[in-house]
């Protein structure tokens, strides 16, 4: 009653609702929340309008952020050097054998020479291992054995202590270990005949799936990754 006439006109339906006890699964908590505020969210809820898939879209340029990494505080002598890490991570970055005895044996056989021979063994020996660059104690991570099933490689990885020098690449602590657990578990999408994924920036792609807030009453979007199967 002591809220202004228009505010209390809006909770006129929550305060019906509230009065009926079968209406809310009661909890104890505690809350900074004054009355009015509580009553305010209350009558947000009961008035949000539901939000329903109405089709599925291709996505074409929705997921942009990789177009947009940048980097700070790095020297263009640096910058040089993690543009050529970049380019060698793309690269064919596997060798065509599957051990180090069938390299030799092709060499054996004169199908390599002595260049191609250090070739092969030098990209053997970087399998399912990061291209990694470095400088002053910054550390980023240039992966393109991680998954290759990545829409776009190299996954490039950094720490949340060296979050501030990049933007739109992965260094959310939560979002590397996923990645991880991802790559181990990857025998259990082996049933689809292809799946593909990518990293969803918030800030610049639009693409996102809508939920529900309980707690802050109203529809929020769930970014991160997304998969296509």
């Amino acid at each position: 009653m002591q809220a202004p006439i228009n505010v209390s006109k809006t909770l006129i339906s929550a305060l019906e609702k509230i009065r009926v006890e079968t209406n809310f699964n009661f909890t104890i908590s505690k809350s900074n929340r004054k009355p009015i505020d509580n009553l305010l969210l209350l009558n947000q809820h009961f008035h949000q309008k539901p939000k329903r898939l109405k089709s599925f879209e291709p996505v074409l340029t929705e997921i942009n952020h990789f177009e947009k990494i940048e980097v700070d505080n790095l020297p263009d002598n640096e910058l040089e050097l993690l543009e050529q890490a970049i380019i060698d991570s793309i690269k064919g970055s596997k060798s065509e054998y599957d051990s180090v005895s069938d390299i030799i044996a092709a060499y054996s056989a004169k199908k390599l020479d002595d260049q191609q021979l250090q070739e092969q063994l030098d990209l053997f020996n970087r399998k399912d291992k990061p291209n990694n660059y470095t400088y002053n104690g910054l550390k980023l991570e240039l992966n393109t054995d991680f998954l290759v099933e990545h829409y776009y490689n190299p996954i490039i990885l950094t720490s949340d202590a060296h979050k501030q020098l990049f933007k739109h690449i992965v260094w959310v602590p939560s979002e590397i270990e996923f990645l991880k657990k991802l790559q181990e578990n990857r025998d259990k999408l082996e049933k689809y005949e292809w799946w593909y994924f990518s990293k969803i920036d918030e800030t610049t792609d639009n693409v996102s799936i809508p939920y529900y807030d309980t707690r802050e009453q109203e529809f929020r979007n769930f970014f991160r990754f997304y998969f296509l199967a």
